[in-house]
């Protein structure tokens, strides 16, 4: 929205009977084309809605997280840096050996510190929890025993 977008960058997806002049005329945009059937489409679809619109919710609520802490300097501007250096990785590694952070190094001194940080927000502590939940989890991180707030 309101951004103007480099359309030679944005893949295109083609599906029909004449394949060969579907991508004859979509090369005139672009070079990154790929056949897909319409079952693939909407999967890539989804995916993409995962990646890009829900990870786009999560800035948002880390915006509203930090424009609650009474300090002027603090705002998304400081982590501009550290996203833009996130999407850029993924770039050349995929995003399981990508990932960092508490949960990664199964630092749950950390995880629990932030858990209570979030007490008062019960929808950013959910996801955080949820999404916490399964980084310990794919890097076999066993919690048990352990009181969750």
């Amino acid at each position: 929205k309101g951004k103007p977008l480099d359309y030679s960058l944005i893949p295109i997806m083609i599906e029909g009977k004449d394949l060969d002049l579907l991508t004859e005329v979509a090369s005139l945009w672009q070079s990154n084309i790929y056949q897909l059937d319409s079952e693939s489409r909407r999967k890539l679809h989804l995916a993409s809605v995962i990646a890009c619109n829900l990870t786009n919710r999560l800035w948002a609520l880390c915006e509203d997280y930090l424009e609650k802490i009474p300090n002027p300097n603090i705002n998304m501007a400081i982590l501009q840096p550290l996203l833009s250096e996130t999407v850029a990785k993924i770039a050349t590694l995929s995003p399981r050996l990508a990932q960092t952070g508490p949960a990664a190094r199964g630092d749950l001194g950390t995880i629990d510190k932030h858990r209570v940080m979030l007490g008062n927000q019960p929808e950013l502590l959910a996801i955080y929890n949820m999404l916490t939940d399964s980084i310990l989890a794919e890097k076999n991180i066993n919690t048990n025993n352990r009181e969750r707030n």
